[in-house]
């Protein structure tokens, strides 16, 4: 599945959606995962800011409008795009410079992998998925347990993937920044059982 077509069918619901968040994860996890790690993010948060993107590439499926025409390449760039404005929003949360450059420009592109790797890649996905149950209703219905089990979690939560920041989320819930931060750590932790079983992290 092209990675327009991952993006339209992301937004037309049902079973192809569940296809489409399937394909999400076979053709880009493992590409997210090195680029977080090779900028920086620590290993420990890897997991966090690779589910902030696959929940923020979901929720926003349908703002892709074709930028630069719509094409493979174009919605490729769109969720290369998402992946780094999640990792600058987790050194931003953790008070961290970046070191490397602040360009998803260099993010590599799966079609220029040489293709041996992908070969590798590809049948390893289709072996671990072959063994494992099919994605049913995944982020969706994950989402939708979070939210009907912890609303308020889930609302902060939420307003922060929408950009929100957190001295603002800090005042509408009336917390002190630090008290916040830890809040929405909290959040995060409450929120990855709902859905972890979406993302089944390829090794690097």
């Amino acid at each position: 599945m092209t990675p327009e077509e991952i993006l339209n069918n992301i937004c037309a619901g049902g079973s192809a959606q569940q296809e489409a968040l399937r394909a999400l994860y076979q053709t880009k996890a493992a590409t997210f995962k090195r680029f977080f790690l090779h900028k920086g993010v620590h290993t420990d948060a890897v997991e966090d800011v690779l589910q902030d993107t696959f929940v923020k590439i979901f929720r926003s499926a349908g703002t892709y409008h074709g930028q630069g025409g719509f094409s493979d390449s174009s919605a490729s760039a769109w969720m290369h795009s998402v992946a780094f404005s999640c990792m600058q929003d987790y050194f931003q949360r953790n008070n961290r410079v970046q070191q490397t450059h602040t360009s998803y420009d260099d993010l590599p592109d799966p079609s220029k992998i040489e293709t041996d790797q992908m070969l590798k890649d590809r049948a390893f996905d289709d072996a671990r998925n072959a063994a494992t149950q099919a994605v049913n209703e995944c982020i969706a219905a994950g989402l939708e347990d979070f939210a009907a089990e912890q609303p308020d979690r889930y609302a902060v939560l939420m307003a922060q993937l929408d950009g929100e920041d957190i001295a603002s989320i800090g005042r509408r819930i009336g917390r002190t920044l630090a008290a916040t931060k830890e809040y929405l750590s909290q959040c995060r932790k409450k929120l990855a059982p709902f859905i972890e079983h979406c993302t089944p992290l390829l090794p690097a």
